[in-house]
């Protein structure tokens, strides 16, 4: 009678557990699949917007000795050169992965601007929340194509920004600067983190800086301008 009362008392406990545990699995892989979907539309289905932007940057003379800001629709989506009150290019592009900007790097390195400012990753990470090699292979490879198209350009890596969901994508955002970090160092480039600033205690992004929990609204680049200022003068 004892080990029927037992073993119905640690079931009570286990069957919660047990639930639990099946429900996050489901909320995982449901989470790999929209990643996976998202990225896959992004890289089919390239919209008039991003073809216009990357054909307008291919006759844009820029400006030798300047500063330039490279990236996806976090970069593109500010004014650069307002928030810092300097003649600052903008290279971002809305819906860019690293392979796009392999693509049009020498669009930035053919007016030799004196410093480059990376924020590159965002929309490679739903697709490769298997393989971060993959991404960080590809951004050692602009690293080097900037390098060689522009010796004396200093180039600065802004760390990747926290999300406010627990995706594979998100979860793989600290791993990914962490190795960022690393390159910056062993490539003498100037790492930036600016994620502490925007997490919380549990790594989500503060809503009060995201509209959508990825990009930035205004008060969100106010932060970003804090961590970068010192970098831009």
């Amino acid at each position: 009678m004892k080990w029927l009362k037992f073993s119905l008392f640690l079931n009570a406990l286990l069957i919660p557990v047990a639930a639990i545990y099946i429900v996050k699995k489901i909320q995982f892989y449901k989470d790999m699949k929209n990643d996976a979907e998202q990225h896959a539309y992004l890289k089919n289905h390239p919209d008039n917007y991003w073809r216009t932007r990357e054909t307008l940057y291919d006759v844009l003379p820029g400006m030798k000795n300047s500063i330039v800001f490279m990236g996806n629709s976090l970069v593109d989506y500010c004014e650069w050169n307002e928030l810092f009150d300097k003649p600052i290019i903008n290279r971002g592009l809305a819906g860019d992965t690293m392979d796009g900007m392999l693509k049009r790097v020498d669009q930035v390195t053919k007016f030799k601007p004196s410093k480059i400012f990376l924020l590159a990753c965002a929309n490679d990470l739903p697709g490769n929340f298997t393989n971060l090699d993959t991404v960080y292979n590809k951004y050692k490879r602009l690293v080097s194509r900037i390098k060689s198209g522009d010796p004396n350009c200093k180039i600065h890596i802004i760390s990747e920004l926290p999300r406010s969901d627990f995706s594979p994508a998100s979860r793989l955002v600290k791993t990914l600067n962490e190795k960022l970090a690393s390159l910056s160092k062993e490539e003498n480039m100037q790492y930036i983190d600016v994620y502490d600033a925007l997490a919380t205690n549990d790594g989500r992004l503060n809503k009060s800086f995201s509209f959508d929990g990825l990009h930035m609204n205004g008060q969100g680049y106010l932060v970003m301008k804090k961590a970068i200022e010192p970098y831009i003068n």
